[in-house]
């Protein structure tokens, strides 16, 4: 991987403890095996070169990363000399399989505009990674199953201990990329009990309380324009960087806003990034 040597070294230092993350849980028949932890998915050598270094982000990797072979090393077992080779295989996951119905929707259209994508083939010039929130492991059932399902949820200390451990890879990997924008599409509890500070709505009309208006919204029998709303957050410990959430109702991110409303989205963010 042809990186700076300090990021690289850095990298391999978290990967491994992404592995043992993923050792001390696989005992659970709710991880999924054989698997890798994934740490990003995408291209990490062109996101370091980009002007705009964006990452994405979710509450854990699907189960269906590991119903087809998308990664060309996933070991029976895993150890931390493994961590390299974990690295590699993730750099390379959008010229594999991805897993293009979760990853070419919603948010790579709003990305697009501001000329970023998860893709190195459709000739945006940077590129963006994604991330998961509350751990690197490939779960089944994902992570809204294990905690609020209540036929497959697990018990809350165990849940805890996961998300805690997971959320402090997450947020060393955030301090080793150091992104200048964040994407989320989750519950907005997710943001607050990890101390993300909420500061403001973005809005397409100054005089109205919502995102968009029903002018804006392809559906004008939309009930709560509020499940619309993108909301500028910040966080103490990763500085210079705008993060955007886009609450997430339908599962897929930025699933309540339609694709005609992508435009706007990207539209509003890059207005607020100048700012």
């Amino acid at each position: 991987m042809n990186i700076d040597k300090d990021i690289r070294d850095e990298l391999i230092e978290l990967m491994m403890k992404s592995i043992n993350h993923y050792n001390s849980f696989k005992h659970y028949e709710w991880v999924v095996k054989p698997a890798i932890p994934i740490l990003f998915f995408g291209n990490i050598i062109e996101y370091l070169n980009s002007d705009i270094k964006m990452i994405t982000v979710a509450l854990n990797p699907s189960d269906k990363e590991f119903d087809e072979r998308r990664f060309s090393f996933c070991p029976d077992k895993l150890n931390e000399d493994d961590a390299m080779k974990v690295l590699d295989t993730l750099n390379e996951y959008f010229k594999f399989n991805p897993y293009d119905d979760w990853f070419d929707r919603f948010t790579e259209k709003i990305m697009n505009k501001m000329n970023v994508s998860y893709y190195s083939n459709k000739g945006f010039i940077n590129r963006a990674l994604n991330t998961d929130l509350c751990t690197p492991i490939a779960t089944n059932p994902t992570w809204d199953g294990l905690v609020n399902n209540k036929k497959t949820r697990i018990p809350n200390d165990l849940s805890d201990e996961l998300k805690k451990q997971g959320f402090k890879i997450w947020l060393e990997l955030i301090k080793i990329l150091k992104p200048n924008v964040i994407l989320i599409s989750l519950a907005k509890e997710y943001l607050t009990s990890n101390n993300f500070v909420e500061k403001t709505i973005l809005k397409n009309n100054e005089n109205i309380e919502t995102t968009f208006s029903y002018d804006d919204v392809q559906n004008k029998d939309v009930k709560d324009l509020g499940r619309k709303n993108i909301t500028y957050f910040t966080h103490n410990k990763i500085p210079d960087c705008k993060i955007y959430l886009g609450v997430n109702n339908g599962g897929t991110p930025f699933r309540n806003i339609s694709y005609s409303e992508t435009d706007l989205v990207s539209d509003l963010i890059i207005k607020h990034m100048k700012e």
